[in-house]
């Protein structure tokens, strides 16, 4: 690891730092709710309540800023008889009331892999364990990436899981991204 410290100059230095801040997730919210919500990898997502909140922090890696609309149980099915099209478990909707929300819903157990969205985690946030907490007006989430753990272990010697070593990579680094739509022929979604 020194070797490598010393050959590579600060880049590599940068990179692990970079690496290591990637691992975590602390941010804080102002709204309106009562909500508490799970993620224990893209295994399960498990919640109660609802909350209408501004959120700001730090999200694996780089700064965040953004309104979220979540519910989970019992709003979650309320919605889901109201509007058949709404249906989930659990729902998160981010970004402004005035540009076209991103959108995340959970239909079963394993959002991963059985839930098609608008918008999906990347596959390396896949085991992301986090906790989020919103009690009245203020709330709290945190989480832990263990793709980026490994993405930052594996990086001491030089091995980059994340694609995301130095500054052009990093430019297109996400926690989420955009579901192409699916097409209609079957013979392309083969």
């Amino acid at each position: 690891m020194l070797i490598a410290g010393f050959t590579t100059g600060c880049g590599y230095l940068r990179d692990r730092g970079r690496d290591f801040a990637d691992i975590w997730r602390i941010e804080a919210s102002v709204g309106v709710g009562l909500h508490v919500h799970v993620t224990a990898t893209e295994l399960a997502h498990a919640g109660v309540g609802s909350s209408r909140r501004y959120v700001g922090g730090w999200q694996y890696g780089e700064g965040s800023g953004e309104r979220r609309v979540e519910d989970d149980f019992p709003l979650s099915y309320v919605w889901t008889l109201v509007d058949p099209e709404r249906e989930s478990l659990h729902s998160m909707r981010r970004g402004s009331d005035d540009a076209v929300p991103s959108q995340h819903r959970c239909y079963w157990a394993i959002p991963g892999e059985l839930n098609r969205n608008i918008e999906e985690r990347e596959v390396l946030h896949y085991f992301d364990i986090e906790a989020h907490i919103f009690v009245g007006i203020a709330g709290v989430e945190i989480g832990f990436s263990l793709g980026e753990l490994f993405d930052f272990l594996l990086g001491l010697v030089t091995v980059d899981i994340a694609g995301d070593d130095g500054n052009e990579a990093r430019i297109g680094k996400r926690l989420w991204h955009k579901v192409p739509p699916q097409s209609t022929d079957p013979q392309r979604n083969k």
